[in-house]
């Protein structure tokens, strides 16, 4: 099997061409023989089949069971969920971590993300770490990294450089792609959270200072604690804000003090 386009062979025939052959590579590096159309199998018929039998193998290479058809499952509800499973099984395998669906993420959504991610990975493990252009839109991108993909899985398996480091089945291969990039992309992703929960502490702890200053009569050096900490986490808006509200609370409060020594004077002295 060839993943080379022919001179008369048109882009959608060609990426339908290394689709099955990709499945079947995945088939024979399972099982050790290579799958066959029957004689009354339509090229449809075989090319879903193929398809899904790939899946299965992807799933049972990873875990060690072969998933199963519900009794009450339809067919194709079982292709998609042993997709969606076979997605999960190969980012699991190359990071370490099962991925989840997300809160506000709709089913739909989490099958386009996943399927992008395994994708991406598979891609990485054979010819390095796909880029989305500048230009590119997203559904091009996944479509170019899908059949990138396929790609890879036609290969056989002593061309693969995954293969050929950690001698692993397909979907066990994944692991080799990216411990260095998953951990960098983790870090990344922790960055943020480190940043906020550093932010509300400090905001926390100045503005715990604000009350305590305000009740001494010290609330001008905290007014300018808290501006320093302000510009220091890049948050200029949220100071200047801050240091608005607390000018007008210092403001009040001299003008309760006055009051109050008015009061005090008067009551001294009646006359």
């Amino acid at each position: 099997m060839s993943s080379k386009q022919g001179w008369f062979e048109s882009d959608d025939a060609y990426r339908q061409r290394v689709a099955g052959e990709a499945n079947e590579r995945t088939v024979e590096d399972s099982t050790g023989s290579a799958p066959r159309q029957g004689w009354i199998e339509t090229d449809e018929a075989y090319r879903d089949r193929i398809e899904r039998e790939a899946n299965e193998h992807r799933i049972e290479d990873s875990t060690g069971s072969a998933p199963r058809q519900g009794w009450i499952e339809t067919d194709e509800a079982y292709r998609d969920r042993i997709e969606r499973e076979a997605n999960e099984r190969a980012i699991a395998d190359a990071t370490r971590s099962s991925p989840s669906q997300g809160w506000f993420e709709s089913e739909e959504d989490y099958n386009v993300r996943i399927r992008r991610e395994a994708n991406e990975r598979m891609v990485a493990d054979g010819t390095g770490s796909p880029r989305q252009g500048w230009f590119e839109g997203d559904h091009d991108y996944r479509s170019r990294i899908a059949h990138e993909a396929r790609e890879v899985r036609a290969r056989p398996r002593s061309e693969r450089p995954s293969a050929q480091s950690a001698g692993s089945t397909p979907s066990s291969s994944y692991s080799s792609t990216s411990s260095t990039g998953s951990s960098a992309s983790s870090s990344s992703e922790l960055l943020p959270l480190v940043w906020l929960t550093l932010g509300g502490a400090a905001s926390a702890f100045v503005g715990w200072q604000m009350v305590q200053a305000a009740a001494t009569w010290s609330f001008v050096w905290w007014l300018g604690g808290l501006l320093l900490v302000g510009g220091c986490l890049c948050l200029v808006p949220l100071a200047l804000a801050a240091a608005f509200i607390a000018f007008w609370i210092f403001v009040a409060l001299v003008a309760i003090a006055i009051i109050i020594a008015i009061i005090q004077h008067f009551i001294a002295h009646p006359y």
